[in-house]
């Protein structure tokens, strides 16, 4: 019986165990707070200036083009 109840508490156990810790993270908030605009997109090149990125779906804010270059 022991034997059974191990791989069940412990498959039990593991979603306790993995938790995300991305949001913890201190610049969370004041990325959020100064953001204009959330967009879902797709990293198309890399340049010395920043990144040229293609919307793929606009989430929150000022509407943005369809291509545009992230720089900073």
């Amino acid at each position: 019986m022991k034997t059974i109840l191990t791989p069940v508490f412990l498959f039990m156990l593991f979603p306790v165990l993995c938790r995300a810790t991305t949001w913890d993270e201190p610049w969370m908030d004041t990325v959020i707070k100064n953001a204009d605009v959330f967009v879902k997109a797709d990293i198309t090149e890399k340049t010395p200036d920043g990144i040229k990125a293609r919307l793929l779906k606009h989430l929150a804010g000022e509407k943005i083009p369809e291509k545009f270059d992230i720089t900073g």
